[in-house]
This record gives structure tokens, sequence and C-alpha cells, in this order.
């Protein structure tokens, strides 16, 4: 070796053995190096979708993931719309009831931790059927329920609460018009966690009070025809059903307060602890 290629090796060591001083300097100064992550595993779940293509859905966990997920898809009453607020009062205050007021995060609270509820309420939303007074979005249920179950997939129960806003005048809907089209959502729902599709709990909306000055004249005859409309179609399809009007009854706004269409806060817990206990027997 020449003495300019004897140079370069002497300074390359000197070098890296200044670099292994460093490092292990810096460990000393550092303490020990950290533990390891845990390993991750994965689970991969065969998804149906809406055109029966069968496909993997992989989810990433530490461990195994039994939470049972449990989608609520509806309306304004979904949603929280709270029409007892004092500020409700006021034109063109929107008001909303707080997270744990709110009927699925009722159920999900006494359902406990084996439980994940998520909220799918849209204010206005109806059933099937557009409605050509909805000037801020499209509140046909159907046209956004194939893309909110893949937003949420997997999962194991959809709670399906609509047909409140099918009710209106201007859409002109029978009661058998109206339960038709809550039970074409419920045969739609063919995103799920495993090749079974997933549990359908078909809830009827409480009866509501007429209230014209909404679009709702005749309203209330007509929701509380809808209740035997619903458990037939929820017969028929085979899936769980709930009457919400065997549960509570919404106050009537001339003698309680609120707009005759909306959930109370009393009735919102009474239809979370309802649910959590229909989805209970459902999963055992």
């Amino acid at each position: 070796m020449d003495t300019r290629a004897s140079a370069l090796a002497a300074a390359g060591g000197a070098a890296l053995g200044g670099l292994a001083v460093y490092v292990l300097s810096r460990r000393r100064d550092d303490g020990p190096p950290p533990a390891p992550a845990p390993r991750q595993t994965f689970r991969h779940f065969p998804v149906r979708g809406p055109l029966q293509r069968s496909y993997s859905l992989a989810a990433t966990s530490l461990g195994e993931d039994a939470t049972v997920r449990v989608v609520c898809y509806g309306d304004s009453n979904t949603w929280g719309f709270d029409a007892f607020s004092p500020a409700a009062a006021r034109e063109g205050v929107l008001c909303r009831f707080c997270e744990g007021g709110r009927w699925p995060r009722v159920a999900e609270k006494l359902l406990g931790p084996g439980y994940a509820v998520v909220e799918e309420g849209l204010n206005g939303r109806t059933t099937v059927h557009p409605d050509p007074l909805m000037g801020d979005y499209d509140a046909n249920g159907r046209a956004t329920l194939a893309a909110i179950l893949h937003s949420h997939k997997p999962f194991d129960v959809v709670v399906l609460m609509l047909g409140t806003n099918d009710l209106k005048t201007h859409l002109a809907l029978t009661p058998e018009q109206i339960a038709k089209g809550a039970s074409t959502l419920v045969v739609k729902m063919g995103v799920t966690r495993s090749a079974e599709r997933p549990k359908v709990l078909l809830v009827a909306p409480p009866k509501v009070w007429d209230k014209p000055e909404w679009g709702f004249a005749g309203a209330r005859s007509r929701s509380d025809a809808c209740r035997a409309c619903y458990a037939a179609e929820a017969e028929a399809h085979g899936c769980a059903f709930l009457d919400a009007n065997d549960v509570f009854a919404i106050p009537d706004p001339a003698k309680e307060g609120g707009d005759g269409i909306h959930l109370s806060p009393a009735n919102a817990k009474a239809l979370g602890a309802a649910v959590a206990a229909k989805i209970e027997s459902m999963m055992a």
C-alpha cells in the first residue's frame, strides 16, 4: 500500500472510531434503547358490496377486535335536533342536543365498552324520495346510504329510523309507500364485516303532531298508520323491529313545548335505552 493510501485508511479508521464513540456516548446519555413496538396483527374481513362483489377488507389491530360496531342511520331526530332549548324559539337558531344527550350516544353508553356506535343523522333526510324543497343538499336517504356504509365498514348492526320527513304534504306519500321506502333501504345494506349481511333494526318513527307551517299537515294520522306498515315490512324482510311509539310520545307542543316533530331530551334517553336493549337481544 502506498503512502497516500495508508494515510486515507488511517483517516477513515479515525472517523469511524469517532462515530462509534459518539453513538456509544449518546446511548449512555439517553438511557437504554426503547423496547420494540408490539407486533401488529391483521384481520381480513370478507366484505359484500352493493353489487355483490366479494373483496377483502384488512383491519389493523394490536389484538383481537371483538367490538360490535353499530351505525345509526336517520334524520334530524338521530342528529339530535333540539326544539326544546330556549334558543330554539328564536327564528334562525338551530340547536342540537349535547353529545351525551343524543339517543345513539345514550345507547352506546348503556351497551358498554364492547360496542361502538356511529351517528349518521341528517336534517330533512327521507327514506328513498327526493325532496325538491331541500335546497341545501340531497336529503334522499337512498342516495347517500351506500357511501356512508362503506365509510364505516366493517360493522355489524344498522339501526334505521327514517320516514318522518316522508310525511311532508308536498311529497304526497301514503303510509304504505313510506314503509316501503324504509324497507327498500333495508335490502340495500350489503356491506358488513363478514360474509353474512349485517343485522338490521328497523325503527318505526314516533307519531308527530300536525304542523302545517312546516309542511306537516295531516301528518299525525298518517304517522300513526305507518306503525303497522313498518311492522309488516320488518316481518317480510326478516329484520328486527322496534316501534318508537311503544317507548315514548312526542310532547304536545301546545302544552309541553317543542315543535311536535322532534324528540324531547327525555324521549331521546328513552329511545336510546330501548335501542340498546334491542341490540343486546339481537347479538345474544
